[in-house]
């Protein structure tokens, strides 16, 4: 008798780059199939923020699969099992913002550590799905931090990082 193949998950560890804010992936090196050439599932050591620029698929968050498509906004707790998987063989085109949330909330908040581990644990609970439409401000400010971190222009650190903390009041 055959033994059951074993599901695993892959951790994947990011790291923001030294003197900034978050990991920004974006451009066209992120217009790809999703999820077809390994299907497993995984979680990472910081933040997700993914807005999906085009393309139609599944994202499977632990044990719930939900449809995506253009313009669909996914924000990932740390540690949170994900995967995309995009419909058939066609490419998708997705952006990502990674962060350590508990990093902006410590400086949103010194010395308040109850409150940070309240809106830690609140925002943490579970991933948001939501959509462009639904939430033009959590747009803009994605949009933003992505803009600036393409223009890398003087000070662009200083204005991802208050997008983030904006980003943060609004979750």
């Amino acid at each position: 008798m055959a033994k059951k193949k074993k599901d695993t998950m892959e951790f994947r560890f990011y790291e923001v780059p030294q003197g900034e804010s978050a990991l920004v992936l974006y451009g066209e090196s992120w217009v790809r199939t999703y999820g077809h050439e390994d299907f497993r599932l995984h979680f990472h050591n910081l933040m997700e923020i993914g807005i999906c620029r085009y393309g139609k698929g599944t994202m499977h968050l632990n044990e719930d699969i939900v449809e995506y498509k253009d313009n669909t906004i996914t924000i990932i707790p740390e540690n949170y099992p994900h995967v995309t998987v995009s419909e058939g063989e066609e490419n998708n085109f997705w952006e990502f913002i990674f962060f350590d949330l508990r990093s902006i909330v410590t400086e949103l908040f010194p010395n308040q550590i109850v409150y940070q581990n309240e809106i830690l644990k609140a925002i943490n609970k579970e991933p948001v799905f939501t959509n462009v439409e639904e939430e033009p401000h959590i747009t803009q400010l994605i949009n933003d931090i992505i803009k600036e971190a393409k223009d890398n222009e003087p000070f662009h650190q200083d204005i991802v990082l208050l997008h983030l903390k904006e980003l943060v009041y609004t979750l």
